[in-house]
């Protein structure tokens, strides 16, 4: 993982959830998709105990856009 990343994204989000909300006050949303899902049990893993949704973990329906 870049070093870039754990600094300037997931250390500051994590301290700014824990400095407002406990693990019963809040819901973590990912934005992740059906390509990434492979990584939901290392996101869940890190941001223990909240839980961890990503709300788009579906696979496409063919014939269908998203923003339809």
């Amino acid at each position: 993982m870049a070093q870039c990343s754990a600094e300037l994204k997931q250390k500051l989000a994590r301290e700014w959830v824990e400095s407002r909300y406990g693990p019963d006050e809040a819901l973590i949303y990912v934005g992740i998709d059906w390509m990434e899902i492979h990584r939901m049990e290392a996101i869940q893993r890190g941001w223990a105990p909240y839980e961890v949704k990503a709300p788009d973990d579906g696979s496409p329906i063919l014939g269908q856009t998203r923003n339809a």
